[in-house]
């Protein structure tokens, strides 16, 4: 984020690449937000987010300090830092990410029959890899 606001943008994102079926609508509709609020995040089921964004004049480094990465109180941390700062956020829809093979048996499942990330559908369909348990 740093480097973005350093290199002249006024607005930046971060996406976690565990959200293969991210809406491109859900990332106009994170710098959208940033018209109107200080700073934007999609929360994950799991207690974590998947994406998180700022202005370069509400950019608030601390959200990256001190967090539990990995833990259910990602979110709840980070939210409690931007009420401390007294910043606003808006909140994306929540999504699921993939952190263990059973979120991509789920993922893989919710889309395989939608046009969304359709080559990480194919290659997981045509690898078989989703047919044993919790192998890796």
């Amino acid at each position: 984020m740093a480097d973005a606001f350093a290199g002249g943008f006024d607005r930046a994102i971060v996406v976690g690449s565990d959200v293969p079926d991210l809406p491109e609508a859900f990332i106009q509709e994170s710098f959208a937000a940033l018209e109107a609020y200080d700073s934007v995040i999609g929360p994950a089921f799991d207690g974590g987010y998947y994406l998180i964004g700022f202005k370069r004049e509400t950019f608030l480094p601390e959200v990256f300090q001190g967090i539990e990465w990995g833990t259910d109180r990602v979110l709840t941390r980070t939210l409690d830092i931007f009420g401390e700062h007294q910043r606003t956020a808006y909140l994306l829809p929540p999504l699921r990410d993939i952190d263990t093979p059973e979120d991509l048996r789920g993922s893989f499942q919710k889309n395989k029959d939608t046009p969304n990330c359709p080559h990480t559908m194919a290659y997981l369909n045509e690898s078989k890899l989703l047919e044993g348990k919790d192998e890796g």
